[in-house]
């Protein structure tokens, strides 16, 4: 096992559930809409299978769920057994209650498993009592009654193997009953009446006592030869005693047709493909059965601990301990690997596969309270398949070691920064792409350049060239203290990815990458795609220009330009961006030619510096915030019909309330969108700051937003101007110096032209949703000048939400999001070729 072992766990999709509460999850099933957990609580809590967002929590038992089974299509039903006795049965569709299912008599215990018998539509049950029961669930049910009400048997008030594991690690549960549940003054626990749920009590004859001596934990079918007979459906049953048995499922009944005597502990999991049968035993052995033959062909056992779980996916057996371990078995029953799932123990195991058959996932439930989803895509063999979109797990696994660099924008980052553009410039290689690294500025960080050719035959046109602009750097983490998780690991949690860089900017890079490369794979690239990625965006875009310029051949004739580097207004309504302010960042120095003074002796008999500064800063806004340059308003443009439209179109989308409440948003957005203003970041003083003294000098950092039609050199004049009039006015002999830090011009997109048009088509096509078109009130240096270097148009998609904290601690991404931004960058590529 030491080779699997330093194999390392495989990816960590997300963690769903709260680790903090002391609720285990005890069962878990997933089908292609929703992930279902069963849990110590008494609750089914939901997630939806795509985008893993918490959906709602099923709620009816009066005890901890202790099984989930699923039908399938077209029945759609949700199967779930509790210590209450009782089964209900849940609609998928709708996640409603359809039938309460009553044990016969009121000693049956806890129902500890269930399968469903496709072929005959019946529900198996298997029973502490040691019974196993059935109910043919298209059978007529009866209409509402009463229902009959549960009397708990004190015999079974004792714990049974799984329970008292279950138990030390997890306490009781403090929470009070279902709210669809009450007790009577004789101590019943009763579901309250609900007249559109109906009830159905088991037939007397539909129950087969005793068919062990111990308590059935788990349940199996198959159709399959068994022994001489002929091919036909076998239910098969593990329990306490030690034994699996095998039952011809006939119309209305079972019959006993053979046991197996594993002689190894009690049989605490089943699992079975055609005529394998594998059975988990306490004490940790593993037994592999040819049923056909009757024989076991197989027993593996790495670890004492209980076999509580299996699970088959791609031919791949994975097997859940009590330890927390999870360990994953070949075709071949060799031990692939094995890793520590869960911090208590591991209760429950199922398969997951993606809506595209793409990725291999395993879902494991434990007593800490989290569903785990595990990504086992790379270690099932997919020999002989055709071709699969590149999967969640390759992407996240790109990501995963693309965040792990700290590629802060600073110079003590500088060598983080390089191992990181060549992490990319490799990774991009891998995905098919021509890549190599480009010089920045000296002391600067590398460009990462990458060329996706096309490779869908053509007749000859001349195809499309796209220019995709993003950056590597990221900026600092601030304390580690606030964040949940390390920043430069990629977590997963409750469907969202955390880790510094993952929306801005690397979870859109990986997520544009993949897609172009599974157009590629699948010979349906009909464009070249160019991925040029800086290292100094956080910083300014130092030497991005100089650098694009000197590799203008390298990069090659460009027709549109795509970005992906901001986030919605919202976090459901997909959003295009059309716009971004420019930024003019300067400081203002004003500075005394004698040292520092005291106040004490001089205050009142000089110009001080800082006085002078604030006199002078004081001038720019007025009490609205308007700013008070000459001139500053003369050149921008006026609100057309149009564009007011889409603003409109915002407010009715996102905002609720009055006409008021809307009028008053739709004045916010117009301001920090459209408007340009002038912002005071920080004022400091030079020499000693103690309370006594007059610093010979102070200074103070400024902003100023611009819009269109504004001129960067213009408004750098008019800033200039107006700050040295104004300090003139003060016949101050102190000195006046203005430094202007850093520019970058306004960009305004095109909301009709061909290719945002084809971008809007390809939202709608995955989103089914129109999309809003936002600006933004903040800048990209870079974009811009692209537009005017290669004299094409841009296309700004962003994949981020408005609560994804990038800057900020705990920076995330919901993963959903990523994968559906990959989704809509290949159907937007596949229409260009049709431009």
């Amino acid at each position: 096992m030491t080779q699997s072992q330093a194999r390392g766990p495989p990816l960590l999709l997300t963690s769903l559930g709260d680790a903090d509460t002391a609720e285990s999850i005890l069962a878990v099933v997933a089908d292609e809409r929703h992930i279902y957990a069963g849990s110590q609580d008494c609750s089914i809590h939901v997630w939806d299978a795509q985008t893993l967002d918490r959906q709602q929590s099923l709620v009816g038992h009066a005890r901890a769920v202790l099984c989930l089974e699923l039908s399938g299509s077209p029945l759609d039903r949700l199967f779930s057994s509790s210590g209450d006795n009782t089964v209900r049965v849940w609609d998928t569709r709708t996640l409603t209650n359809v039938m309460i299912v009553e044990p016969p008599h009121d000693n049956v215990g806890d129902i500890f498993s269930l399968v469903w018998l496709r072929q005959t539509s019946t529900l198996f049950m298997g029973c502490q009592c040691a019974a196993i029961q059935w109910l043919n669930v298209t059978e007529h049910v009866r209409e509402p009654s009463t229902p009959l009400p549960i009397r708990y048997n004190k015999f079974f008030d004792s714990l049974s193997l799984p329970e008292r594991a279950r138990a030390s690690q997890s306490p009781a549960s403090s929470r009070p009953l279902s709210p669809t549940l009450s007790a009577n003054a004789a101590g019943l626990v009763t579901p309250n009446l609900q007249t559109s749920t109906p009830h159905h009590q088991i037939e007397a004859g539909h129950v087969r006592n005793y068919a062990h001596n111990g308590y059935i934990y788990s349940l199996a079918v198959t159709h399959c030869r068994v022994g001489q007979q002929a091919p036909a459906a076998i239910l098969a049953s593990g329990s306490g005693d030690s034994l699996v048995k095998l039952w011809e499922c006939q119309t209305d009944d079972i019959s006993h047709i053979a046991t197996l005597r594993p002689d190894a502990g009690a049989v605490l999991a089943l699992a079975v493909a055609e005529s394998t049968l594998y059975s988990g035993h306490q004490a940790g052995a593993l037994k592999i059965w040819d049923l056909e033959t009757l024989t076991c062909i197989r027993t593996l056992k790495t670890s004492d601990a209980d076999v509580l779980a299996l699970s088959l996916l791609g031919g791949h057996l994975f097997c859940g301990r009590d330890d927390g371990m999870l360990v994953q078995y070949s075709k071949a029953f060799e031990a692939l690997n094995a890793w520590q799932a869960h911090s208590g123990i591991l209760l429950a195991t199922t398969a997951l596969h993606d809506h595209s058959g793409a990725a291999h996932v395993i879902i494991s439930g434990g007593s800490d309270n989290v569903l785990k989803l595990w990504d086992v895509t790379q270690d099932i063999d997919s020999d002989g398949l055709p071709f699969r979109a590149l999967s969640r797990g390759q992407m996240l696994q790109i990501l995963r070691g693309f965040v792990s660099f700290p590629s802060i924008s600073s110079k003590d980052h500088r060598e983080d920064c390089r191992q990181s553009a060549l992490y990319l410039r490799d990774a991009l290689e891998n995905l098919g792409a021509n890549a190599r690294l480009l010089a920045g500025d000296a002391g600067k960080n590398p460009l990462v350049l990458a060329t996706f050719k096309a490779v869908k035959p053509t007749s000859g046109r001349l195809r499309k060239r796209v220019l995709f602009y993003g950056h590597y750097d990221v900026v600092e983490e601030g304390r580690p203290a606030d964040w949940h998780s390390p920043a430069f690991e990629l977590t997963g949690r409750d469907g969202y990815l955390y880790g510094r860089g993952v929306s801005d900017n690397k979870g859109p890079i990986v997520a544009c990458a993949s897609a172009v490369s599974s157009l590629r794979e699948q010979q349906e690239l009909d464009v070249d795609f160019v991925m040029l990625i800086e290292g100094e965006e956080e910083s300014g875009s130092t030497g991005f220009a100089g650098a694009v310029k000197a590799n203008s051949d390298l990069i090659g004739s460009i027709d549109v330009i795509l970005i992906s580097n901001s986030y919605w207004i919202g976090e459901n309504i997909p959003c295009m961006t059309f716009g971004l302010r420019g930024v003019i960042r300067a400081t203002l120095e004003i500075a005394s030619s004698q040292p520092d003074l005291h106040a004490g002796m001089q205050g009142g008999a000089v110009h001080e510096p800082l006085i002078d500064l604030i006199k002078v800063l004081a001038t720019l806004l007025s009490k609205n915030e308007h700013v008070n340059i000459a001139h500053f308003y003369d050149a921008v443009r006026d609100l057309e019909a149009d564009e007011l439209a889409l603003y409109h179109a915002v407010v009715d989308r996102t905002s609720s309330g009055t006409q008021d409440t809307q009028s008053t948003a739709l004045q916010y957005l117009l301001t920090r969108w459209r408007q340009p203003s002038l912002s005071i970041h920080d004022i400091a003083v030079g020499g000693s700051r103690h309370s006594t003294v007059i610093p010979h000098q102070a200074s103070a950092s400024l902003s100023v937003r611009i819009v269109p039609d504004q001129q960067l050199g213009v408004i750098q004049s008019a800033i200039r101007a107006h700050l040295q009039a104004e300090f003139e006015k003060l016949a101050s002999p102190n000195e006046i110096h203005i430094r202007f830090d850093h520019t970058a011009d306004w960009w305004l997109g095109s909301v009709t032209d061909k290719f945002s048009r084809a971008f809007v088509q390809a939202l709608d096509d995955v989103y089914q949703i129109e999309p809003l078109w936002i600006r933004e009130g903040g800048s990209i240096p870079a974009l811009p000048f692209l537009t005017k270097h290669f004299g094409v148009s841009a296309v700004h998609f962003p994949m981020g939400a408005s609560s994804d904290s990038a800057h900020l601690p705990n920076e995330r991404i919901k993963l959903a999001q990523l994968e559906h931004g990959h989704t809509v960058i290949e159907r937007w590529l596949r229409l260009l070729s049709e431009l």
